[in-house]
């Protein structure tokens, strides 16, 4: 997520919206000029319609770039966490597991309480665990919806 600078962002939308302004009031004094019948006019006029179309195309470019990487940084994001959720579950079963193998070490007398013990911790982890995963996979379905 590093390739995407949100500190710079407002300003990045700021230019953007600053060079659209720009091109806008370029095209209507080209309109209000277009009756101007002298040379140094018209070969001006025809150098700004270039510019202009170079600097739209350009633009254009410079926002896509900007989407890609955004794009590329949230789907990075969701991967991450898609992962750290499923280290979670295995953590979480890694744990139960270890619980209800102490339960069967334990004294018998205790021993069906801590295998209950152990075996509720063990549904109540998975749980967790599948909902965190479920919201991972919910939130990347999202993303790709999202870009295309």
């Amino acid at each position: 997520m590093s390739d995407l600078n949100t500190s710079n962002t407002p300003s990045k939308e700021k230019l953007i919206s600053d060079i659209k302004q720009l091109v806008a009031d370029v095209e209507e004094l080209l309109h209000v000029t277009t009756e101007q019948a002298n040379e140094k006019v018209a070969g001006l006029q025809a150098r700004i319609r270039e510019n202009l179309s170079a600097t739209r195309r350009q633009l254009t470019e410079v926002e896509a770039v900007a989407s890609d990487k955004a794009t590329v940084a949230i789907q990075e994001a969701v991967r991450k966490v898609s992962e750290a959720a499923e280290a979670a579950a295995v953590a979480a079963q890694n744990a139960a597991q270890t619980a209800e193998e102490a339960a069967k070490k334990s004294a018998e007398s205790g021993k069906e309480a801590v295998q209950r013990a152990a075996e509720a911790t063990r549904e109540a982890t998975h749980t967790a665990a599948a909902a965190a995963k479920e919201a991972a996979v919910k939130a990347l379905d999202i993303l790709k919806n999202w870009v295309h």
